[in-house]
């Protein structure tokens, strides 16, 4: 397992190199644009660059990591990986757990600079003021709210977001081990394994829909909402587990390298 994944960090390394490199580039322009120039303009652009492709990674980091599979299965490094004595579950493993942990070196750099970027907004161009005016309206909208309270919706917010995460990629793995069981080596694989990428995750969108759910009142605490949206979460979960052990079985048994 572990040589599986140093095996998939080694692959994900110029994937990570490349949105650190863009991101590295914005930074130097969002810099140049607060201290050079001091132009409150630029520096808002910047900003607002840097914000768009932060949500660029997350996306960028989810199709990598689906691509990158669908790749191995097709080339001769890959076809080396699936023929290795090791379980097909342990690779899958592996390949999630180096996604996930590209997803969250990217997150920790875009984090940390994002709170640096702030405390050099705030020294350059002096937004004390509103700053203030903002943490006065927070303290107006949520005082009755629990340290408690704000602490479990956090924890919530994080582990739903691994779960919506790892269920993406694994559809996205199912996805593309059924386009290969059975269209094996015809063409059109790629636009069978995008058509179901979609249909799954619309069909899980559209059960999500139609869950009962507690109506949402102003007076509900954040744990109140975390129950109401666990039957969507343990749904998502329920789908991540089955994408994955059925990516498993048809790597074993099904697809043809």
């Amino acid at each position: 397992m572990l040589k599986m994944l140093k095996y998939e960090w080694r692959k994900n390394i110029l994937s990570l190199l490349i949105v650190l490199g863009v991101y590295a580039a914005l930074q130097i322009y969002f810099l140049i644009a607060t201290y050079g120039t001091k132009s409150y303009g630029n520096t808002a652009i910047a900003g607002t660059l840097l914000m768009l492709v932060a949500m660029f990674s997350y996306v960028f980091v989810l199709l990598y990591g689906i691509i990158s599979y669908n790749a191995d299965l097709k080339n001769k490094s890959g076809y080396l990986v699936f023929m290795a004595p090791v379980s097909s579950f342990k690779i899958l493993g592996a390949k999630l757990l180096s996604t996930l942990i590209t997803g969250i070196a990217i997150v920790a750099v875009i984090v940390g600079l994002a709170f640096w970027d702030f405390s050099i907004v705030r020294d350059v161009f002096n937004v004390d003021a509103y700053i203030s005016f903002g943490n006065e309206l927070l303290g107006a909208l949520g005082s009755s709210l629990s340290i408690w309270d704000i602490t479990i919706r956090i924890i919530f917010i994080i582990f739903s977001s691994l779960i919506s995460f790892y269920m993406t990629v694994t559809v996205g793995y199912l996805s593309v081990s059924i386009s290969a069981t059975l269209l094996q080596n015809k063409k059109g694989k790629g636009f069978l394994s995008v058509l179901l990428f979609i249909i799954i995750l619309a069909v899980v969108l559209v059960i999500e829909y139609f869950m009962p759910d507690t109506k949402i009142t102003a007076g509900m605490s954040f744990a109140e909402l975390c129950l109401n949206d666990l039957p969507s979460l343990l749904l998502e979960l329920f789908v991540t587990i089955a994408a994955f052990i059925g990516s498993g079985i048809m790597l074993d048994k099904k697809i043809s390298l």
